[in-house]
């Protein structure tokens, strides 16, 4: 299946039904999901260079070996490019699956290193700016799931909120378990690979900011249709 952390402020977790809400502070920059597919590989190249071996980070989740398969697999895809829709989906799974991960990566490195911007740097990945944090930012207000045009995918769109710099979707087949499925977006949707057809799956959204995020969405359902 596709596809924060130690230096917490304040957390309220999930009582009655009700969703639990976080206020924490960042400063691991988020930006991978900018980055064109060529510039994701080599970034990625340098932040598995940069924790091979590093003290500061003995246990990574997810495993370096993870990471590196991720991007050997999407390296050729893209290399296999151009190509017809078969090659190009290839390429758009691949990249998805490096995103999901190099994002957790993102929030295990932020856990590690509770605010110290030179363990942070020692992983290869950036340190926010800090000046002018514009603050929590509103959860989006309503959310959607349709079924993907491929099998075993759905499209998630939500309100987008001004300011924000990007999103976090989490999602689970059983939200009294927790929240296993993590993902960043840069824009207001996302389209989610590798569902079990027949499933019933549950996302939430919440809006990212330089000072983290507070709180989701409501929860959206939908059931993966079969083949």
């Amino acid at each position: 299946m596709k596809t924060q952390q130690k230096n917490d402020v304040s957390a309220m977790r999930s009582v009655g039904g009700q969703l639990a809400a976080f206020i924490m502070s960042f400063i691991v920059k988020i930006g991978f999901l900018k980055l064109t597919v060529e510039q994701k590989i080599v970034r990625a190249r340098a932040v598995l260079a940069a924790m091979t071996g590093n003290p500061n980070f003995t246990t990574p989740s997810p495993t370096l070996a993870d990471v590196t398969t991720a991007v050997d697999a999407l390296e050729l895809a893209q290399q296999n490019l151009p190509g017809g829709p078969d090659e190009t989906e290839i390429r758009d799974i691949r990249e998805q699956e490096l995103d999901v991960l190099m994002s957790n990566l993102q929030i295990y490195v932020e856990g590690e290193a509770q605010g110290n911007p030179e363990i942070v740097l020692s992983s290869g990945m950036e340190t926010r700016n800090a000046q002018s944090p514009i603050g929590i930012l509103l959860a989006p207000e309503t959310a959607i799931a349709k079924q993907g045009a491929d099998e075993g995918s759905v499209k998630l769109k939500w309100k987008s909120v001004k300011k924000n710099s990007g999103y976090r979707v989490e999602g689970s087949t059983d939200p009294l378990l927790g929240w296993p499925m993590v993902y960043q977006a840069e824009k207001a949707s996302l389209k989610v690979f590798d569902l079990v057809p027949g499933t019933k799956y549950y996302f939430r959204v919440a809006t990212l900011s330089r000072y983290g995020y507070e709180g989701f969405s409501p929860v959206v359902t939908i059931r993966v249709a079969l083949p």
